[in-house]
């Protein structure tokens, strides 16, 4: 990403909330990156499936749907 699209990024989009220790470790364990263009939606899809987990908790629920909101944000940066 070129160094202006990286700035008026984090202009419009200043964070992605960071998910929890065992969201990250689930995210993790359902991600697998290909660098194949995909990557970003992979990515939210395994947030999601941590998120659908019947033993996460509800504030881990609501950072998982923030950070997705916050990516989705973010996809016209990407491209």
């Amino acid at each position: 990403m070129e160094h202006e699209a990286h700035q008026e990024l984090h202009k419009n989009i200043p964070i992605v909330p960071m998910l929890g220790y065992y969201g990250l470790a689930s995210t993790r364990k359902f991600f697998e990156p290909e660098y194949d263009g995909r990557d970003i939606d992979r990515l939210q899809q395994a947030i999601e499936k941590f998120k659908r987990h019947p033993r996460s908790h509800m504030l881990e629920r609501s950072l998982a749907d923030l950070a997705i909101h916050a990516i989705d944000l973010q996809k016209p940066y990407f491209k």
